[in-house]
C-alpha cells in the first residue's frame, strides 16, 4: 500500500479550509483572491463603483472611508466627515446623515460644505431645506457669493400657535423650501424676526432632509417639533439621524459646460462605466454626466462584468403576478392561465396556424405532383422519340435542305393544341389503320392529322423512310405530307388540308386554306391516298 506523506495532507487541508473561508465570506469580492476589496462597513453594503482601500477597488471620486474607531463603524464619504447611511445603484443616490445647525435668537451665518466642486456628487433636488423654530427667517445662498437661492420663515405669534396635530411644516413653527439642482455647497443665513414674534431661541434648528422621508416619518417630525410643544430644550442625548440625498453621476464635473453623455462615454470602451452586457446607459436630464442600470428583467450591478443577472419573476409573484403556471425566461417570464376561457386566443391561433400549414402542405404536394407528372411525361416523350427513330429522321432532315423545307417534326403538345386534345368532334374519318382528325396549326393552316391504332416495331425504320420520301412528292392526285410526331407510342402523320380534296382536283398551296367554320366532312367520293413504297 502507498503511504501518503503527512505534509501533503496538511497542505491539502489548509488549501480547502482557505477556499471555504473565501466562498463563505460576505465581506470580500472574490474576483482577486490575492487582493480582495472590502464590500461592507458595519451593516452598510458598498457596491462597486464605490469602494474602500486601494484605488483598484473603486472608480475615481467614489472612494469611501470606514471609521473603525466607533461601534458600529461609520462609513464616510471620501476622506471627509460626511456620514454615509446608504448607497443606491438603481436611483443613483447616496443617503447621508444631514448636519443639524442649532442657534439662539440671534443672527447666524454658516456654510454647508464637504463635496468636491468637480466631483461626482451634488445635493439632490429631492431634499428640502427645513427650519424649525419660532420667529426665524432662513435664507439659502450660493456659496461665498451672497446671492439668494431661496428662503422660508417660521413664526409663532403666540405661545399657543405652535404646529398642529398634523405636524405639517407650513410656516407655523416649521418651514421648508426647495433646493436647486447641482449644488455642492451653500451658505445659510439665519436671523430672528422683530420683537412682535414669540421666540424660543434655543429650540431653533435648520437642516436639509429627504422630502419623502420627512413626509413619511411622522414620529420623527413630532420629535423634532416636540420642544415647541413642551417648551423644553432639545434633548441632545437622543440621537436622530436626519437623512439627506446626494445625486451622483459619471463625468458630471468633467468640464465647465456640462458632463460627459452616454454617446461620448461609449466611444472610450475602456473607461465606459456600464460593464454588464445586460445593462443600459442614460443621461442626466440636466446634461451633467450619465449613469447605468440593469436592463428590464435583470437585476444586480451594471458596473461589473456580468453584474446584471436574470430576475426569476416566478419566485416573486407578489411583484410579478401570475394566476396560472409561471415560466421564467431570460429577461422576462410567461404566465399560462388555468382558466379554459383564456385559452380561446391560443386555440384560435393554433387552429389558424394548423389550417394555413395544412393548406400550404397540400399546395406543395399538388405542385410537386404536377412537376413529377410533367417530368415523367417529358421523359416518356423523349423515350418514344428515340424509340420511333426520331434521331434518324432528324438526321435525314438536316442532311437534305429540300426535305428540311418541306418536312417538320411536330411535338405532342402542338398536336394536342391543334386538335383540342384529339377531341371527338374533330374526327373526320377513320379506318382499320387509324383515325383522322382536323387540326388547326399554330400558323392557322388546317391539316389532317392521322393517329394510327398501332404499329409494328420492325416497320418503324420503313415508316421513317416513307415519311422522308412522301414529304417531297407534289402531285395533284397525291396528298401532301407536311410532317409527323414521334413523341407517342404510335407515330402520327400530319397531312395538309389537301387530304380532303377530291381526287383529280388541282392541288396548290393557294388552295390549302380552310375556314375554321367550314364543314370537315369530305365528299362521299373522297379517298385517302396511301402511297406504299418499296424500300
Amino acid at each position: 500500500m502507498q503511504i501518503i506523506q503527512l505534509p501533503f495532507i496538511l497542505f491539502l487541508f489548509l488549501f480547502l479550509h482557505f477556499l471555504l473561508l473565501i466562498l463563505a465570506s460576505p465581506t470580500i469580492i472574490t474576483a482577486d483572491l490575492n487582493h480582495p476589496c472590502p464590500v461592507s462597513c458595519g451593516n452598510i453594503s458598498i457596491p462597486y463603483p464605490f469602494g474602500l482601500g486601494e484605488s483598484r477597488c473603486f472608480l475615481p471620486g467614489f472612494n469611501l472611508t470606514c471609521d473603525l474607531s466607533l461601534q458600529p463603524p461609520r462609513l464616510l464619504l471620501g476622506d471627509g466627515s460626511i456620514e454615509v447611511l446608504d448607497i443606491s445603484l438603481i436611483h443613483g443616490t447616496v443617503t447621508i446623515n444631514s448636519k443639524v445647525l442649532s442657534f439662539l435668537a440671534t443672527n447666524l451665518n454658516e456654510s454647508w460644505t464637504g463635496l468636491l466642486p468637480n466631483g461626482p456628487f451634488t445635493i439632490s433636488s429631492k431634499n428640502r431645506f427645513t427650519a424649525i423654530g419660532c420667529g426665524v427667517i432662513a435664507r439659502v445662498l450660493f456659496y461665498e457669493k451672497n446671492t439668494l437661492i431661496s428662503l422660508c420663515a417660521s413664526v409663532c405669534v403666540v405661545r399657543d400657535s405652535t404646529p398642529g396635530h398634523d405636524d405639517t411644516c407650513a410656516g407655523i413653527g416649521c418651514c421648508q423650501t426647495s433646493m436647486p439642482v447641482g449644488l455642492t455647497s451653500f451658505d445659510v443665513h439665519l436671523e430672528s424676526l422683530n420683537e412682535t414674534t414669540y421666540s424660543f431661541g434655543e429650540f431653533n434648528k435648520v437642516f436639509i432632509v429627504d422630502k419623502d422621508w420627512f413626509d413619511e416619518n411622522k414620529d420623527v417630525r413630532q420629535k423634532l417639533l416636540s420642544p415647541l410643544y413642551s417648551k423644553h430644550p432639545w434633548d441632545n442625548s437622543v440621537s436622530v439621524e436626519i437623512p439627506a440625498l446626494l445625486d451622483w453621476w459619471f463625468g458630471s464635473g468633467s468640464n465647465s459646460t456640462g458632463g460627459i453623455s452616454c454617446e461620448i462615454a461609449k466611444k472610450n470602451a475602456s473607461q465606459f462605466a456600464c460593464r454588464s452586457i445586460n445593462s443600459w446607459c442614460y443621461d442626466n436630464t440636466n446634461g451633467n454626466g450619465y449613469r447605468c442600470n440593469c436592463s428590464e428583467g435583470y437585476e444586480g450591478n451594471p458596473y461589473v462584468v456580468d453584474g446584471c443577472q436574470d430576475i426569476d419573476e416566478c419566485q416573486h409573484l407578489e411583484v410579478y403576478p401570475c394566476d396560472g403556471t409561471c415560466v421564467n425566461e431570460a429577461g422576462t417570464y410567461k404566465c399560462y392561465s388555468h382558466d379554459p376561457r383564456n385559452y380561446a386566443g391560443l386555440i384560435i391561433t393554433i387552429g389558424v396556424t394548423t389550417g394555413v400549414g395544412l393548406l400550404l402542405l397540400f399546395l406543395g404536394v399538388f405542385l410537386l405532383t404536377r412537376k413529377i407528372k410533367a417530368r415523367k411525361a417529358t421523359m416518356q416523350r423523349e423515350k418514344f422519340f428515340k424509340q420511333n427513330k426520331g434521331l434518324l429522321l432528324q438526321h435525314l432532315i438536316s442532311s437534305s435542305k429540300d426535305i428540311a423545307e418541306r418536312m417538320k417534326i411536330f411535338s405532342l403538345e402542338e398536336l394536342n393544341k391543334a386538335t383540342n386534345n384529339f377531341d371527338k368532334s374533330r374526327i373526320v374519318g377513320q379506318g382499320g389503320h387509324g383515325v383522322v382528325y382536323k387540326g388547326i396549326l399554330s400558323d392557322q393552316r388546317v391539316a389532317a392529322i392521322k393517329k394510327p391504332h398501332a404499329i409494328v416495331q420492325r416497320e418503324i425504320e420503313q415508316f421513317i423512310n416513307e415519311v422522308a420520301i412522301l414529304s417531297q412528292i407534289n402531285h395533284r392526285n397525291v396528298v401532301k405530307l407536311f410532317g409527323c410526331c414521334l413523341e407517342t407510342e404510335v407515330e402520327k402523320a400530319i397531312w395538309l388540308s389537301g387530304a380532303f380534296q377530291k381526287i383529280g382536283m388541282p392541288f396548290s398551296d393557294s388552295e390549302n386554306k380552310w375556314s375554321q367554320n367550314e364543314e370537315l366532312q369530305p365528299p362521299f367520293d373522297t379517298k385517302y391516298i396511301n402511297l406504299k413504297l418499296a424500300v
